[in-house]
């Protein structure tokens, strides 16, 4: 599916929070300029929160965790997303696709290279995860990989899992 150095690069990327500027700029484009798209703040983000579509201050707003790739999409079936098992595993914090205490309404994969991207519902999303995630382990198609991560002031290891973004439109979006 991707050799290490690709899920190194993608999966530093999905994390990075230096993206948040095309973030932010791909979500004013795919929502129009109808419809604002307010930055989190600092707290906000350790919630789940990259951005908000609507102002949150107004009432009737949608909750956004963005994940941002530099790669291009290489279409349904061929394309990789990162779900994150463990956010710390030395302190068995669990990752954002696991954690029950995000509040994200929904996650935007973007691929940056050629501007396309999946919309799932994270409730539904970290529901399926959940309930799949030892199935989803033995399969020899969804790697782990451990990724070395530098905090503040510690040295931490995460783990994200390879998932098919087929699976994702399949399995979470098609519970609708």
């Amino acid at each position: 599916m991707t050799d290490d150095a690709d899920f190194r690069r993608d999966f530093e990327s999905s994390q990075d929070h230096h993206f948040a500027a095309s973030m932010n700029a791909a979500c004013r484009k795919m929502m129009g300029p109808m419809v604002p798209v307010v930055t989190s703040t600092v707290k906000q983000n350790k919630q789940g929160i990259d951005c908000f579509f609507g102002d949150p201050n107004q009432g009737g707003h949608l909750k956004i965790e963005a994940k941002m790739y530099r790669g291009e999409w290489r279409g349904v079936g061929k394309t990789p997303v990162f779900l994150e098992i463990w956010s710390c595993i030395e302190r068995k914090q669990p990752g954002w696709t696991l954690d029950p205490s995000k509040v994200t309404d929904f996650v935007i994969f973007v691929w940056k290279g050629n501007r396309r991207f999946i919309v799932v519902d994270y409730k539904n999303l970290r529901r399926w995860f959940r309930t799949n995630l030892a199935a989803l382990l033995e399969d020899v198609r969804c790697p782990t990989k451990t990724q070395p991560q530098k905090g503040h002031h510690e040295r931490y290891n995460a783990e994200a899992m390879m998932v098919n973004s087929a699976e994702l439109i399949i399995h979470v979006d098609g519970e609708y």
